[in-house]
């Protein structure tokens, strides 16, 4: 049985781009065929028809599209595990460095989403806050398969708490309804 495919839009820097994701496939891939447009909504409404002309329905649509998401994140998981021969090349340590750096950036973005949340409105600061304890997963995460030194996970340690510290303070937001 071939595996289902779907289409889905992405951002682009400033524009947007129409990405196809193959079921249990690491993706989803920008089809250049399609180019850039000015705007999200626009390469939507494109992948939208595009489901359409496949017979997808929107269920099917997110599911294909996650399962390829998760294959990707696979992937990725199992290039930053620190137990790999690999990991002590200079390839592997370079890897190393560039997602500790991204996983402290992530936390301290996610304290910026804390401060932004608290003068938005009630859909927004939730979803703000959501990311925000994603962010604290990710970074629980990249300490046990990372293999960080003493130091990087003083340092993960205590973004993770200044974090914590600053959801705390934050009114808890109603999600949507």
């Amino acid at each position: 049985m071939e595996p289902r495919v779907a289409f889905t839009a992405e951002h682009w820097g400033e524009h947007a781009v129409v990405c196809r994701a193959v079921e249990g496939c690491p993706g989803p891939l920008i089809e250049q065929q399609f180019g850039e447009f000015d705007s999200w909504a626009q390469a939507h409404a494109f992948a939208l028809k595009l489901n359409e002309g496949l017979d997808l329905d929107q269920v099917d649509v997110q599911q294909i599209v996650a399962s390829s998401y998760l294959a990707a994140t696979t992937i990725v998981r199992a290039g930053l595990d620190y137990r790999h021969p690999w990991a002590s090349s200079r390839v592997g340590f370079a890897a190393h460095s560039a997602h500790f750096n991204f996983t402290v950036a992530s936390l301290t973005l996610a304290r910026t989403y804390c401060e932004c949340a608290r003068n938005l409105p009630s859909r927004v600061a939730h979803r703000l806050l959501g990311r925000a304890r994603c962010c604290v997963i990710r970074a629980w995460q990249c300490m046990t398969i990372t293999g960080s030194n003493d130091r990087e996970m003083k340092e993960l340690f205590a973004s993770i708490e200044a974090l914590n510290a600053h959801l705390r303070t934050v009114p808890e937001a109603e999600p949507a309804a």
